[in-house]
Parts: structure tokens; sequence; C-alpha cells
């Protein structure tokens, strides 16, 4: 317990795009009929507005004004003291641009990760506050006792037959209804949405329902989906309500993979998104006792695979531990 820590620190910067929209808008004179282009404005992807722009002649953003990963300054506030297990490691980051010119705004998205024992697969999420002047603080948890060091970065599962006769199990799976990113056409004639499914079944306290609505979901606006939760929550009370002790969960998003991926896929696709998303479940859920969070952020930040939306094996087994220790906590 009294062994001493040295400190290395992993941060996932993805703050490296920049969304530029500059959208026409039109309006008519009935005189003439010639259409007037309103004056653009330009938009980034923190929100920030960038002013006006000359129609035909709008200029992007300079890529050095982007926060940059080599110029952000990261330091261990109180390295020099003595951290048992059980205390917080506390970070401070300060965004910089190409030019090493600090940020004075906020909304960057930092994942960020503390690695311990290679061997033993020790890692834990820093949690990370943003001050919206440019500077943020992560907050590691350490759970273990000895060293750590950075190395480089590196859900679903797949239901072939979910029936077991020996033990009285049966599992359906049921898509969600639109948004479906998928290429191929699909059929939506046995679509349903999720609170339309929960007010169908037949619940009880052998029932296990799990939901998981996020990653088809990144693209849309982030009202919609909010709209959506809070009628699956009506749903999952009414539920409650008709048969009580029904297990229900609602999962949150994981990272996902981002090397290699089209330009589209950043747009809508993001870790970022997706991590909206997650705050959203955890905020509308997180006091309901009819209902359950399986919280699986964290644990893909910390994985030792590659980022997938589809988690490899290590993952999915810790998921459905999670899982199995609400259902079956003797």
């Amino acid at each position: 317990m009294g062994r001493g820590w040295k400190f290395a620190v992993l941060l996932v910067l993805s703050a490296g795009w920049i969304t530029l929209l500059t959208p026409m808008m039109t309006t008519w004179n009935f005189q003439d009929k010639i259409p007037t282009p309103m004056p653009k404005r330009v938009f980034v992807a923190n929100g920030t507005t960038l002013g006006p722009a000359t129609p035909g002649k709008v200029t992007p953003p300079s890529l050095d004004q982007v926060t940059c990963p080599s110029k952000t300054k990261i330091v261990v506030l109180n390295r020099d003291r003595l951290f048992r297990q059980g205390d917080v490691l506390e970070v401070r980051v300060t965004a910089r641009d190409a030019e090493g010119r600090p940020k004075a705004h906020g909304g960057d998205f930092f994942r960020a990760r503390l690695i311990g024992n290679l061997t033993l697969q020790e890692s834990s999420a820093g949690d990370v506050t943003d001050h919206d002047n440019g500077s943020y603080t992560v907050q590691f948890p350490l759970y273990w006792v000895g060293g750590v060091s950075a190395i480089p970065p590196f859900a679903s599962v797949v239901l072939k037959s979910a029936s077991n006769t020996e033990w009285n199990v049966a599992a359906h799976f049921r898509f969600h209804h639109v948004p479906i990113e998928k290429q191929n056409p699909y059929p939506f004639f046995n679509l349903s949405y999720a609170a339309d499914q929960l007010d169908a079944i037949q619940g009880g306290p052998n029932t296990v329902v799990v939901l998981s609505l996020w990653a088809h979901f990144t693209a849309e606006p982030l009202d919609m989906t909010r709209s959506r939760l809070h009628a699956i929550r009506h749903a999952i009370h009414r539920l409650q309500r008709r048969d009580p002790g029904t297990h229900v969960f609602i999962r949150t998003g994981t990272t996902r993979e981002h090397t290699g991926q089209s330009l589209i896929h950043y747009l809508l696709g993001s870790d970022w998104l997706a991590y909206q998303i997650t705050e959203e479940i955890r905020e509308i859920f997180r006091e309901d006792r009819d209902v359950v969070v399986l919280d699986f952020w964290d644990m893909t930040v910390c994985q030792w695979g590659r980022d997938n939306v589809h988690p490899d094996q290590t993952v999915v087994d810790n998921e459905l531990n999670m899982l199995l220790s609400h259902v079956c906590p003797k």
C-alpha cells in the first residue's frame, strides 16, 4: 500500500475534425423571380459561430486553429507526493493549437486512461471536466498498487441461437425502429418502436429486458434521441406497473473504430456523438428505480483490444458479467 507511483498519461484527442456547415439560405423576390442568397454563416463543431461570410467566398478556418494533440500541455498535479491505492490522481490539460497558442474556449472531447501492469492489463478511465476556458481537469482513481505507464491506444452480442432447454432459458432479439445505418435495403415491415415492444410483452420476475439504442442514433438530432428515450422510460414504468419485478436494463454507448474510415463516418459516427447519447442515457435513467443503466463507456475506454462498435470477446464477457451480476446477484 505504501509503494509510490510513477505517472504517464494517455490522452486520446477527438477534436481533430472540424465540421464546416455553410447552408445556402435563399429568399425569393416575387417581382423578378430571381433568388437572392442570404449571407452565409460558418459553424464549427463546438457550436462557435465564425460570423457572416461573403457569398461564394467562404474561407474555412485554418487547421492551425484546431486543437493539436502534440502541442497540448499535460501536467500531473502534485506529482511529488506519495500516492496510495484509493487516492485520486489529477491531471491538468491545457488545449493548444498547432502554433502552440492556448485555446480560449472549451468544447474539445478527450478520452483519457491510465495504464498499469501490461501483463495484468490494468487500466482505469479518467473523468474529464471541461472548464470552458481551454483547460481541463482529468481525475484518475488509483485502483492498484505499483507504477503506471502510457501505451498507444489501440457493442453488441451476436445472437445466433440464444434458447437453452437445459436451463429453461429463451432469448429473443428485436431490432429497434429507424434510424438504421445499413447500406443495403432493410425490411421495415417487421419493425416496431421500443416503447411499443415494451407495451406488448408480458413481463415478471423471470423476464429480463435489455435495451441498446445508441450506435444507429449518432447521426440523428439529440432532441429526437432524447424524446425516444423519454418515451421508452414511460413504457418501462407501464411495464413495471403491469408486471412488477421485470428486470429492465438499458446500456450506454461504447467507443468505436476510427482508423481508416471515411469522412462521413467521422462526422456522423464519432465517439463524441456516441458520448452525448451516453450522457443522455445516464441523465434520464440514473435515478429511475424501474431500470438499471449498464454503463459500458469506461470499460471500452480502458480496453486493451481495438476500439470497435462490436468489441472483442473480452469486453463482451465483461458486459455479460455486469448484466448477470444484477440478474443473478447470489
